[in-house]
């Protein structure tokens, strides 16, 4: 932080700090995506939630890469190939 007559004036910040500024912005400027969020966060606090077990077999939920992934729905000329 840089000061003029004590005052903060200018933060400098590495490229790296900027940029995750920069998407944490545009996140939080998503009207959609912050109703969604505080919405499942009420839910969570409500004790309203699904288990990992749920999530795999109920909703057709698997891991890949250590990552949870929904099986997508493939679709040629209107009919459903693979899910």
């Amino acid at each position: 932080m840089i000061t003029q007559d004590g005052k903060p004036v200018i933060v400098a910040l590495s490229m790296q700090q900027f940029a995750s500024l920069m998407e944490i912005m545009e996140i939080l400027s998503d009207r959609e995506f912050m109703s969604d969020l505080r919405e499942g966060i009420r839910q969570a606090d409500l004790g309203q939630t699904v288990s990992l077990e749920v999530m795999k077999l109920e909703f057709n939920f698997q891991y890949c890469d250590g990552r949870l992934f929904k099986n997508m729905v493939i679709i040629w000329e209107g009919k459903k190939l693979m899910q």
